[in-house]
C-alpha cells in the first residue's frame, strides 16, 4: 500500500500529514476495504480527524479507480496499490508491507497448468524478499510470499 500520486509528486505527498493539508483532494476507497481501515489507522496515529482531508467522502470502489481519479486529475492523492499507478504511469510512495499467501490444490500444483502456475510464482522470488513452500497433507500446498518491496514492473504479474 502506498500513495498514488501524479508523475514527480507535484504536491510532495509523503505522509498522511501531507494529505491532510489545506488545498489538496484525496480519493478515498469504500467503507469495509483494507486500504480505508489502514487510511482510518493512519489518521488516528497523527490524531488527524476525518474532517481535515478534503476528499474523506469521495469513495472509489477498486484500487484502480483510486488511480484513474488521480490521473484524471480530480483528486491529488489516494491509498491504493503500486500496480494500480503503475497501470495509470503515476507515481507511487509505498507506505506499507503486505504478506501474501496463495493456497492451490496439490492436483493443480504437479498439472501443467500448475506448473506454468508455479513457475510465474517461483518467478516473482527477484521481487519479494522472501517465500516459502509449505506442504498441508497430500493435498494443499501453500505459497507464502512477503513483500519488501515495491519497485520494479508488476505488470506481468
Amino acid at each position: 500500500q502506498g500513495w498514488i500520486v501524479p508523475k514527480e509528486n507535484p504536491h510532495g505527498i509523503e505522509s498522511i500529514k501531507d494529505v491532510a493539508r489545506p488545498g489538496i483532494t484525496y480519493i478515498n476507497r469504500q467503507r469495509g476495504a483494507g486500504t480505508r481501515l489502514f487510511f482510518d489507522y493512519l489518521l488516528k496515529q497523527e490524531g488527524i480527524s476525518r474532517e481535515e482531508v478534503y476528499g474523506y467522502d469521495r469513495e472509489a470502489i477498486s484500487h484502480l479507480s483510486v488511480a484513474a481519479a488521480v490521473a484524471g486529475g480530480t483528486a491529488d492523492a489516494g491509498l491504493g496499490i503500486y500496480s494500480a499507478a503503475h497501470a495509470m504511469e503515476l507515481d507511487f510512495i509505498p507506505l506499507a508491507e503486505e504478506r501474501y499467501d496463495i493456497l492451490l490444490s496439490r492436483s493443480f500444483y504437479e498439472s501443467e497448468e500448475g506448473k506454468s502456475s508455479s513457475l510465474r510464482i517461483v518467478s516473482l522470488k527477484t521481487r519479494f524478499s522472501a517465500m516459502r513452500l509449505a506442504v498441508f497433507s497430500n493435498r494443499w500446498i501453500m505459497v507464502d510470499v512477503s513483500s519488501t518491496s515495491h519497485s520494479g514492473d508488476f505488470s506481468s504479474t
